[in-house]
């Protein structure tokens, strides 16, 4: 981890698809199953419609002398379930994402799929994600620092309320214009 705002992690993933979708965290970590995954590839991330479960795997290490805190982002936002486990030295840490989380019950406020990710000084750890989906999976990792984060959807917040502003004031416009002439239409039909 370095004090870059945004890393995309795609080139780094190793993918694991679950033809199944029923193998648990604990089968995929595995040591026999290690080479089961291989470096991901664009059509990887990209299966489309599919009922398979699609597991990724990277490695973090914190290379600083202090703690950090990051943000995972796991897009498109259409993803209906993201599920986060790693090894806390316990025991595995799952935590849930997507669709089927409401907004309010998710671990970061955000239409995306977004995790909290804590590495001590110095620790390296390996993270699995697994997605499933009824819509089509197109699978997209970054990781952020919290406030580059919230600055970025601070801004598409933005762009999309210009976007929608347009929209709408486009559709009363017509609306208008539509209205303004059935009003002249009847007028010289009455007449």
């Amino acid at each position: 981890l370095n004090a870059i705002p945004l890393i995309v992690l795609d080139a780094g993933l190793a993918v694991l698809r679950d033809r199944t979708g029923k193998l648990s965290v604990h089968q995929v970590a595995d040591p026999g199953r290690r080479t089961a995954f291989r470096l991901a590839t664009s059509k990887d991330l990209a299966p489309g419609y599919t009922h398979d479960a699609i597991w990724v795997r990277f490695t973090l290490q914190n290379q600083s002398t202090l703690p950090q805190t990051r943000y995972l982002e796991i897009g498109p936002p259409r993803l209906q379930d993201v599920r986060l486990y790693f090894h806390d030295g316990n025991g595995w840490i799952s935590r849930a994402a997507g669709l089927r989380v409401p907004v309010n019950q998710r671990e970061v406020l955000s239409r995306q799929s977004v995790f909290t990710l804590d590495l001590a000084a110095g620790e390296v750890r390996t993270f699995y994600v697994r997605v499933v989906s009824g819509n089509a999976i197109m699978i997209s990792a970054r990781l952020w620092q919290p406030a580059s984060f919230y600055d970025d959807e601070r801004f598409v917040d933005l762009v999309n309320g210009i976007q929608f502003g347009a929209i709408f004031f486009q559709a009363f416009e017509n609306a208008f214009t539509f209205h303004e002439g059935w009003i002249v239409v009847m007028a010289d039909t009455v007449l």
